[in-house]
């Protein structure tokens, strides 16, 4: 028996919805923030000395300048004239014969006035070597670790290093400025960036006891053991969360800690994200499950979306919390290496009276841009990393330059020492 006809107004129906899934499938395809991204990176950038048609170079530069004024927040109005002014800048300065090593210090001078501390435009190189021995700098002292002074590395002085860094850093802060600079030193091909010759087996500094060449070795990859870990010291439990991952591990660590917190009757604890380089939120609302408080207020974000930005407001949650939760004393660790997820787990619990932050002001401020996008530039193969979200503090306070400010400010190293003699 033959299957009744559908008679046409369904038929028109079936038909507009089938057209308007198809418009929205197309619409999407030139808005979606990740087109054209990749999951990783998983093929080394050329060598910096490798040369590159101009026509080669400027097609990078384009690609950094056009990609960054379809996805960033900053630029949904059209890109701000400080980085149009660069663009234009350093591609008329190319030279006839550019690098790879050109591409990387225009590309960078370009992105530099948006100081979003996640984009950043770099060579990806899993061989990558770096210094056995670190540096500290104070915004006018440079140091080795071992407390010597030092005054030039490979061959430039300090003075002309910082003052290169600083027309390429996006860093958020002066504090996270200092920091990203002595880490970049431990690497020779930041120092070919900015401006150093390099090219020895090791990195050359200058001290008053003359020159010595600091030895290089493999640069570690990130943290690799667990994602958190806690201790007792004193009548302080500690809980070092590594990085901010959402996981099964993360979850019993946080189950063991508050049972053996309860256990001992602490009442003081310590959350110590000093050398957390951030990852997802829900890592800070987990932890807040376990405190005794009913709701918290949550961070705004602002989504870029093709040419539409998605507003969403601050909001108040309703706490789900564990059956038995912690009704102590909670105190927050943070460094300038703290940085984006961990700098909002540290403003999430600041921002609504939960807990005393105690160290130095974090890598990025509270208010800032964030979601990371990955790109590789087609003929250089450098990295090009930009974002397509502006969250705000809890607070609700939209200024992008006010830091997250530790209510008990000491050196990030002393931090911990701070909270078990208050």
């Amino acid at each position: 028996m033959p299957a009744p006809p559908v008679d046409r107004p369904l038929r028109w129906i079936i038909g507009t919805a089938v057209g308007l899934a198809l418009v929205a499938l197309l619409v999407w395809s030139f808005v979606d923030p990740y087109r054209g991204t990749v999951d990783m990176f998983n093929e080394p950038s050329r060598p910096l000395d490798a040369p590159l048609t101009r026509t080669q170079a400027i097609e990078d530069l384009h690609e950094v300048y056009a990609t960054f004024s379809s996805r960033h927040v900053a630029a949904l109005h059209g890109p701000p004239s400080a980085v149009t002014d660069a663009y234009h800048r350093e591609v008329a300065s190319l030279p006839e014969q550019p690098t790879v090593l050109d591409v990387w210090r225009a590309a960078s001078a370009m992105v530099s006035p948006i100081k979003d501390g996640h984009m950043v435009v770099a060579p990806y190189d899993p061989d990558a070597v770096e210094t056995t021995v670190g540096f500290t700098f104070d915004g006018a002292t440079l140091r080795l670790e071992g407390g010597d002074i030092v005054t030039s590395v490979d061959g430039v002085s300090v003075a002309d290093l910082w003052r290169e860094f600083n027309r390429f850093s996006t860093a958020e802060s002066a504090a996270a400025a200092r920091y990203d600079f002595a880490r970049f030193l431990q690497r020779p091909e930041r120092l070919a960036w900015l401006g150093a010759p390099g090219g020895g087996e090791g990195v050359r500094v200058g001290t008053a006891d003359g020159e010595q060449v600091l030895e290089v070795a493999p640069r570690s990859q990130g943290h690799q053991g667990l994602v958190a870990e806690y201790r007792f010291e004193g009548d302080v439990g500690v809980l070092t969360v590594h990085e901010c991952v959402a996981s099964e591990e993360y979850s019993q660590v946080l189950r063991e800690f508050f049972t053996a917190v309860q256990q001992r009757g602490v009442t003081r604890i310590a959350v110590d994200l000093r050398t957390n380089p951030g990852g997802t939120n829900s890592v800070a609302r987990e932890f807040v499950t376990w405190l005794d408080v009913p709701e918290y207020v949550t961070w705004a974000a602002s989504v870029r979306v093709g040419p539409w930005l998605i507003v969403n407001k601050p909001s108040q949650e309703v706490n789900e919390r564990v059956p038995e939760p912690y009704r102590g004393e909670v105190f927050v660790l943070t460094s300038p290496a703290t940085f984006s997820s961990a700098v909002d787990f540290a403003d999430l619990l600041q921002g609504n009276g939960l807990a005393t932050v105690v160290g130095e002001a974090p890598a990025n401020n509270p208010t800032s841009y964030g979601d990371i996008l990955r790109f590789q530039l087609p003929h250089s193969g450098l990295a090009w990393v930009t974002t397509y979200k502006l969250f705000v503090r809890v607070d609700g306070d939209p200024d992008p330059t006010r830091q997250l400010e530790p209510d008990i400010e000491v050196p990030a190293d002393q931090a911990l020492a701070e909270v078990l003699k208050s």
